[in-house]
Formats: structure tokens, C-alpha cells, sequence
């Protein structure tokens, strides 16, 4: 059995098409990371490297995707609804997001000699 023949015009619309939708997935992505980064800057102060760093750890830590945990930041940041519980939510509410129960941010990079 062979794969699809790449000369047959409706194989190569269907790899085209899906190509769009994770190019546009993609977009997407890096719209609400970048997002999400940027509140995190603003509310502890940081650099945009130390607001990566920082998702990246919680997202490793918590096995939620970067993309959630952004989805979860931007959502919980700016509705005017409750957000619904989620391991994203609870991830971006314990680790990444200030609150009146939450410990002072820790800077996730510390400089050389710290």
C-alpha cells in the first residue's frame, strides 16, 4: 500500500488546508502567549525573559500546555465572568498570578553569584 500521490490535486488541497489551520493555530498562540507574558511583566515587575521562564517552569511543574496556562492568565486577568476551574486556571491562580493568599513572586531566573 503507498501513501497519497502528491500529483493528485485533491492530496495536495488537503495538506494545503491543514497547513493553513496550524499556521493559523500557530498565530494564535503566539497572540495569547505574547499576551499572557506581558501581564506578566506588568503585575511582577519583570523582563520578558523572567515572564517566559516563568510559564515554562509552571507548565513543566503542572504538565499544562503553554497555551493554556496563557489562556488561563489572559481569561482570569480580563473577564468580567469567573473563570471556570480548569488545571490551567488553578496553575496560572497558584504560580503565576498575585492574590491575597499566594506568597510574593519568586523570580524564576536568578543572575549568576545569587
Amino acid at each position: 500500500m503507498t501513501g497519497p500521490d502528491p500529483s493528485d490535486p485533491d492530496s495536495r488541497l488537503t495538506r494545503a488546508l491543514r497547513t493553513i489551520d496550524q499556521l493559523q493555530e500557530a498565530i494564535e498562540s503566539r497572540t495569547v502567549i505574547g499576551q499572557a507574558t506581558g501581564i506578566l511583566m506588568a503585575l511582577h515587575r519583570i523582563d520578558s525573559e523572567r515572564a517566559w521562564a516563568a510559564m515554562t517552569r509552571v507548565s513543566m511543574d503542572t504538565n499544562v500546555r503553554i497555551r493554556e496556562l496563557a489562556d488561563a492568565v489572559v481569561a482570569i486577568v480580563t473577564s468580567e465572568e469567573p473563570v471556570d476551574d480548569s488545571p490551567a486556571a488553578t496553575a496560572a491562580v497558584r504560580h503565576l498570578l498575585p492574590g491575597p493568599e499566594s506568597h510574593p513572586f519568586t523570580p524564576p531566573l536568578r543572575s549568576p553569584g545569587t
